[in-house]
């Protein structure tokens, strides 16, 4: 004849049950802020690039720097800043009058 559990015990497996799923939310979100995920607002990114919050607005509803819309209000990825530099990068290539 088993035992009744106690209602301790049966606390205890449904939080130990629920543990993993606590566990990936925590390292997900660890994930994230290692990426860089954390969204930016428009004076932020400004003063990362060194412009003005209002050039920032510009860029983006003219659809030159990638943006998330959250009602009314825009948010920007730091990596997606980073890509978007990278990809506005321009080299100067140096040419020999030497030859």
């Amino acid at each position: 004849m088993k035992a009744a559990r106690s209602r301790s015990d049966l606390v205890g497996l449904v939080r130990d049950s629920a543990e993993p799923e606590r566990i990936e939310t925590r390292l997900a979100a660890d994930r994230g802020a290692i990426r860089g995920d954390r969204l930016l607002t428009a004076t932020e990114v400004a003063h990362m690039l060194s412009i003005s919050p209002k050039s920032i607005y510009r860029y983006a509803t003219e659809g030159r720097l990638p943006y998330i819309k959250i009602e009314s209000n825009l948010r920007f990825e730091r990596q997606e800043i980073f890509d978007w530099l990278e990809a506005k990068r321009f080299f100067v290539l140096l040419r020999s009058y030497w030859v």
